[in-house]
């Protein structure tokens, strides 16, 4: 059978509802050499009948054994896939654009070795379709959408339009600025650079995109994607005021693993380039700690010990390691 030019990746958890919504999207798209790869973290029997009664061979399912995680779920999936261009949809995304796919693939065509294409629009919602971003901005660093703003891109080949990685890498040091669905690849760059961090409980993505900023400008296509917020969604648990310490605790770890990767890569220049993020997090982290009725010596105490975790994590490591033994 000759692979598809493009594969869907949907990496779905015990949320058949919304799934059925994002397949609905897919399907309708104006582009149709494509497969889509619905990998299930929960294995549940009636979202493989779903797969299965759609009729469409296009479509296949795979369940995972056990919960994976969404990152490892993910790469799962990407090393089932046979498409020259991978596309991730979340089991709670949709594609309102029936050209997604079509526009996508003429950036890819029309721009030399395009290693990654971005999609320029994300609309954040909620269940009911509206309102979704609100409800998520307490918890939040003040926002502004780079893609928002012309003069965030550079004309490229073929009338593309693209981002330069320069660029690109100032504006992922302080915050993650591609929602996950807006973000395609070409096979070879993650062949090349590797998958997503399987450890990573929601900053997977964020990582892998500065990881790429060092060595790829970013090609942007005009098309638009969904994004959903609602009680289920891993972002909401994630970034509610009960989870503060956690988001904390992820977003330093990133830091310190991307700092890693630089040092690896000969790139030291930027190894330092999220540590003004760290400390704007560290305060917004004690701020929001007194907020929840935190006393000040252990809302700053908290701050502390997250920012200071992975050095610490990385310390006792150098010491176990030299010396054979934890101290």
């Amino acid at each position: 059978m000759a692979s598809p030019k493009v594969s869907v990746v949907i990496p779905t958890y015990k949320r058949l509802g919304y799934l059925k919504h994002a397949v609905a999207g897919v399907r309708a798209q104006s582009f149709t050499d494509f497969e889509v790869i619905v990998s299930d973290n929960a294995n549940e029997p009636e979202v493989k009948r779903f797969i299965e009664s759609l009729g469409d061979a296009r479509f296949s399912y795979h369940g995972q054994r056990i919960n994976l995680g969404l990152f490892q779920n993910l790469n799962s999936a990407i090393l089932k896939a046979r498409g020259e261009i991978i596309a991730f949809l979340e089991d709670d995304c949709r594609w309102p654009d029936k050209r997604f796919l079509e526009k996508m693939a003429e950036a890819y065509d029309r721009y030399p070795d395009c290693p990654l294409a971005i999609c320029r629009n994300c609309e954040i919602i909620g269940s009911d379709g509206r309102g979704g971003y609100r409800r998520m901005a307490g918890f939040l660093p003040p926002f502004r959408n780079p893609f928002e703003d012309d003069a965030f891109f550079e004309d490229g080949p073929e009338g593309v339009k693209f981002v330069p990685k320069e660029r690109m890498l100032s504006a992922l040091a302080r915050r993650n600025v591609i929602w996950s669905p807006m973000a395609t690849y070409s096979r070879k760059t993650l062949e090349r650079h590797g998958l997503f961090d399987p450890s990573a409980m929601m900053t997977g993505d964020w990582l892998h995109y500065l990881k790429l900023s060092l060595f790829c400008d970013f090609p942007v296509f005009d098309s638009t994607v969904e994004y959903m917020i609602h009680d289920a969604s891993a972002t909401t648990g994630l970034l509610g005021p009960e989870n503060l310490n956690v988001n904390a605790a992820e977003f330093v770890s990133t830091h310190y693993k991307f700092s890693g990767f630089c040092k690896k890569s000969g790139r030291r220049d930027a190894a330092g380039r999220l540590a003004p993020a760290v400390s704007e997090r560290g305060v917004l982290l004690f701020v929001l700690n007194l907020r929840r009725g935190f006393s000040p010596k252990a809302a700053l105490f908290t701050a502390f010990m997250f920012l200071a975790f992975d050095p610490l994590r990385a310390a006792y490591r150098l010491v176990h390691d030299r010396y054979g033994r934890a101290f």
